[in-house]
């Protein structure tokens, strides 16, 4: 860390946090008209339970499920001067790049960003 009030101490460098449906329901709004289907749908809790059984990666999920995770950035924001991007702009730019660069396939309908950064 070059800032001396930085120096030392540990920072979350993260805007807020969010359900997995709103991730979802801002995808849908951008690239539903460009033909892609992504959900806002959550899963239901018995199937997380059942896929924690199988998978250790949805283990984390039911420790999860009914806890609201909170941060607090104030230190990101005051010491560090950092504001975080919106979470529209954040998944929309994700989303942009994995179509972009072929990990998700694009559809006969996809246009694009509607402005290059």
């Amino acid at each position: 860390m070059t800032l001396p009030e930085a120096a030392g101490h540990r920072h979350i460098i993260a805007g807020s946090s969010y359900y997995l449906s709103e991730i979802g329901v801002t995808l849908k709004e951008e690239f539903g008209p460009q033909g892609y289907k992504p959900t806002s749908r959550n899963v239901p809790n018995f199937l997380v339970i059942i896929g924690s059984w199988f998978n250790a990666e949805m283990k984390v999920f039911r420790a999860l499920l009914g806890k609201v995770v909170e941060f607090d950035n104030t230190r990101m924001r005051e010491v560090l001067k950092v504001e975080p991007r919106p979470l529209k702009e954040t998944v929309d730019d994700m989303a942009y790049s994995l179509i972009e660069s072929g990990k998700v396939e694009k559809t006969a309908k996809y246009k694009g960003r509607s402005s290059q950064l």
